[in-house]
């Protein structure tokens, strides 16, 4: 249990919902078979669980393991892309450095908020959405 008071909540987060909706088309393909007998879907659903459990496991494994980097900063602007579905975020530092991100719009940030974002090692250039394995509000005192 050591291990998972290390990992940030944000993640953790992150790990459990992918593992519940794995569950959930599971649940939903057994109900599917058992009511029409559809093996297909049954397949499926299987397929979808075990693929969610894998990538909740590997979420667990990088940060059990530290393979992270963090980005902290205040949210400075957010600027919609014209024609894509990202937002431009800027970020300063406490050494007032800005940092540009581009993230889905389904992130719901605020402006003069305070974040944390947790970014897989190799994360480079504009693919830092998709190695994005959590971010939450951060507290100043850190």
């Amino acid at each position: 249990m050591r291990l998972l008071k290390d990992i940030p909540k944000p993640v953790i987060g992150n790990a459990f919902s992918v593992f519940l909706i794995g569950i959930g088309c599971l649940v939903v393909g057994i109900a599917v078979y058992t009511g029409t007998g559809d093996k297909t879907m049954l397949l499926l659903s299987l397929a979808l669980f075990l693929a969610s459990l894998f990538k909740a496991c590997n979420v667990l494994f990088i940060s059990v393991h530290r393979k992270y980097n963090t980005i902290t900063g205040t949210c400075v602007s957010i600027r919609r892309q014209a024609f894509k579905r990202k937002n431009e975020v800027i970020l300063a530092d406490d050494d007032n450095k800005e940092l540009t991100l581009y993230l889905p719009c389904k992130y719901k940030l605020q402006e003069g908020t305070a974040y944390i974002f947790y970014f897989k090692n190799h994360s480079i250039g504009d693919q830092l959405d998709v190695n994005l394995l959590g971010f939450g509000k951060w507290n100043l005192e850190h």
